[in-house]
């Protein structure tokens, strides 16, 4: 985790003595740097649950900047060119001896957002772009790195697809000003997860079952909470409300653990682990769901938990597929 201390540590809220300065490479392009700015700042929100204002900042890599993006002083997002991927990632660095992050450099593949712009043969047959993880059952579990990412690739063929059912429908009717917006969010969503690795979060295969059908039919819901408990999840778009297709705020579950990991101790004399163990005791609460890559993807026994899942979406999600396939 970064080390946060409060200006304040007398009060409820303060800002930190450092706060965490993300930095938007140049290369970034004009009319996309405010997803990307809104994305990384929406963090902020789970922070003030935990007792920082403003912890995250964005700044702007001047044009004429005499460091270099990759400089271990400076965390950034960058925009990379890598023809045909939606390649997306958010590794860190953290000092091995205590764990404190100090560097992280997020990096998105120009094609992510590219390819919404190019011929309707974009969106004829999105899901066969890219070919999926084979998991082989005898790999040992260990084997699973925390840094593993494919949201970026898989995100992109998954909004191609929804933009496809959605305007086909009839639901969104196609113009420029929608997939302007629908972009939008789909960037926001993916920054959120990518920002999520390097504040110290691991993937939450589990958060999008929390929610019913129900409750993501109601466009209402869904502004105030999302369709997910986590944005470290991979959900597909939400098909119900026709309004929030994606996870653009931090859910229940990232609230949580950004308390867990950031939060400082009160001043009762309580010793930390204590004041650890008072959060995390609330792990039973189903709004709190957890399941990561070792309970998802089948390689064992932990593994085998019908709604720790990548794409899929709200507690029955089955009849969310068959939402699906009925479009």
């Amino acid at each position: 985790r970064w080390n946060l201390e409060k200006k304040n540590p007398q009060a409820k809220i303060s800002e930190p003595k450092n706060p965490i300065v993300y930095w938007l490479e140049n290369s970034i392009p004009y009319e996309l740097r405010d997803a990307v700015r809104e994305g990384i700042l929406a963090w902020n929100e789970a922070f003030e649950s935990a007792g920082f204002k403003n912890a995250v900042v964005v700044k702007q890599m001047p044009d004429d900047a005499e460091w270099d993006p990759a400089d271990v002083r400076y965390s950034t997002v960058r925009w990379l060119f890598q023809p045909g991927s939606g390649y997306a990632v958010g590794p860190s660095r953290a000092n091995p001896y205590t764990g404190e992050l100090y560097d992280a450099d997020i990096r998105i593949s120009a094609d992510f957002v590219r390819s919404f712009y190019r011929e309707q043969t974009e969106f004829i047959a999105p899901i066969l772009g890219q070919v999926s993880m084979d998991f082989e059952s005898e790999e040992p579990t260990e084997e699973f790195s925390s840094e593993m990412c494919q949201y970026g690739d898989h995100l992109r063929e998954e909004m191609a697809s929804g933009w496809d059912v959605m305007t086909t429908t009839g639901v969104l009717k196609g113009t420029d000003e929608e997939l302007k917006n629908y972009i939008h969010n789909g960037l926001v969503d993916l920054i959120l997860h990518e920002v999520g690795h390097t504040l110290g979060l691991r993937h939450n295969f589990k958060a999008s079952s929390i929610y019913s059908i129900e409750q993501l039919s109601d466009p209402k819901f869904t502004r105030k909470y999302g369709i997910s408990g986590s944005v470290m999840d991979y959900q597909p778009i939400n098909v119900f409300d026709g309004e929030t297709f994606f996870q653009t705020k931090p859910g229940t579950y990232d609230y949580w653990a950004i308390e867990y990991a950031y939060k400082q101790p009160d001043r009762s004399g309580h010793p930390e682990e204590k004041f650890l163990e008072s959060i995390a005791s609330r792990s039973t609460d189903p709004l709190l769901r957890y399941g990561t890559d070792e309970d998802t993807f089948g390689q064992s026994t932990r593994g085998m938990d019908p709604h720790s899942n990548a794409w899929d979406l709200t507690d029955d999600p089955m009849a969310y597929y068959k939402k699906r396939f009925e479009m």
